[in-house]
């Protein structure tokens, strides 16, 4: 019996690349993985209100620990490990920093949010190695980029509308957001399509299957995906429209090459290891340059702009109100990967707008020429720049790095991220301090 239109429509793979199993998973993991980040900067005038780049830093050194040292030793840890880990974190991270918050044990707090910082950075270096596997790496990458945009508002709206609108403690704050490695374990056991990864067969029991020697298209237990089937993958309907992919030929080739790409990682010798991270400088240079010029911004000036300054309440409110715009247009950004592909001499131009932007604020905090909530608006720009930033980088170490060096390149890529942060957070404990100063501000 011939089926019907409406059964046709059923079996039809999605014609929109936002409304696939990859997109929907790897941006549901960027939410969750950076919320808790996010969580903890958000509340950091409540963990130490007159050194809130502390907080910043502490939110960022063992992220920058972690991914400086990982390539050397991410390949040890599977896929699948490394998720249960994030999770684990995420649960200990927010009962170690509400615990201090109740016995206001400063130690214990930045205990918690050292882990925040290793579980935030261990997290998204894993999935952006993770997306090499997939055939089409854009989608994925936007997914997961999308994702940590939103995550911004989420983790920022969380700590608000639950301190100002149903005043709440902050400990109760971080107490509910337990639900987040909940979703987040969910997300990767239920929804997740994973690809195959040689190295990690025997560890998962993934592979042949024993009976007929056919390879599993979904093994429930481990939650690996032989992707290729429906709607699992890119459907050539979207994968050739203009602004979301131009690689086909490339994307099909590279299914191919799994095996030849998950060992690469393992098998590269000290030497080479180096070789190759130095070779990324073009990408990593405007990471590092634009992620350092808006987190100085945001620790070192919005923390000390208020209408007027002198009011420590008006000031938290300035501080709450400019990281929520800025999430917004972080959030905007990065969820660009599959509208627009910008060349590396874009990639270059941007940070040094960004600059721009640092020094305005700086200026604008200690003369207070442009006062008013209108400023709002270059905070949105700031997180504009940033966002566009971090997706466009990516993206083009994905389409231009040799796919047997997309694993490796993703994890060593961040660092520049990172490194931007934590420099911009020493320096923000600087401005900050001095703007206090210079305002004659004591809390």
């Amino acid at each position: 019996m011939p089926a019907s239109s409406s059964d046709n429509n059923l079996n039809k793979p999605s014609s929109s690349p936002y409304l696939t199993k990859q997109f929907i998973s790897f941006w549901l993991a960027g939410v969750l993985n950076n919320c808790t980040y996010v969580v903890m900067n958000a509340g950091a005038k409540q963990i130490a209100p007159g050194a809130v780049g502390y907080v910043y830093v502490c939110n960022v050194l063992p992220s920058f620990l972690t991914q400086i040292s990982g390539p050397y030793w991410y390949h040890y840890i599977s896929y699948a490990n490394r998720m249960k880990i994030v999770a684990s974190c995420m649960v200990v991270s927010f009962v170690a920093v509400a615990i201090g918050q109740i016995y206001s044990n400063l130690y214990l707090q930045f205990l918690g949010i050292a882990i925040t910082s290793f579980q935030s950075g261990f997290g998204e270096a894993s999935f952006l190695s993770f997306s090499a596997f997939y055939p089409n790496s854009r989608l994925v990458l936007t997914g997961w980029s999308s994702g940590t945009g939103m995550a911004g508002i989420v983790g920022y709206a969380w700590v608000s509308i639950l301190m100002y609108q149903f005043q709440l403690k902050f400990y109760w704050v971080l107490l509910l957001g337990i639900i987040f490695p909940f979703l987040y374990a969910l997300n990767v056991l239920c929804i997740l399509p994973w690809p195959e990864i040689s190295r990690e067969k025997k560890q998962m029991n993934v592979g042949v299957s024993s009976s007929n020697g056919s390879h599993n298209s979904h093994n429930v237990g481990n939650n690996y995906t032989m992707l290729g089937n429906d709607d699992d993958i890119v459907s050539n309907e979207y994968e050739t429209s203009p602004g979301v992919i131009e690689q086909q030929q490339s994307d099909e080739i590279q299914i191919n090459q799994n095996v030849d790409k998950s060992n690469a990682a393992a098998s590269m010798s000290g030497t080479k290891r180096l070789k190759v991270a130095l070779s990324l400088w073009k990408y990593m240079f405007p990471l590092f340059l634009v992620y350092f010029a808006e987190y100085v911004t945001q620790s070192g000036t919005w923390a000390a702009i208020g209408f007027p300054i002198t009011d420590k309440t008006a000031r938290n409110k300035f501080y709450e109100y400019a990281n929520f715009t800025y999430q917004i247009g972080v959030f905007f950004s990065r969820s660009s990967g599959l509208l627009c592909k910008a060349s590396i001499k874009v990639m270059w131009l941007m940070p040094f707008i960004q600059v721009g932007l640092m020094l305005f604020f700086v200026s604008d905090a200690y003369s207070q020429y442009w006062y008013n909530w209108t400023l709002l608006i270059p905070a949105f720009c700031v997180g504009l720049i940033g966002g566009a930033v971090y997706i466009g980088v990516f993206a083009l170490i994905a389409e231009e790095v040799k796919p047997e060096l997309k694993e490796y390149s993703m994890g060593v890529a961040i660092i520049a991220n990172t490194i931007g942060i934590l420099a911009s957070n020493v320096c923000g404990v600087y401005v900050q301090k001095g703007l206090y100063s210079y305002h004659n501000i004591h809390d």
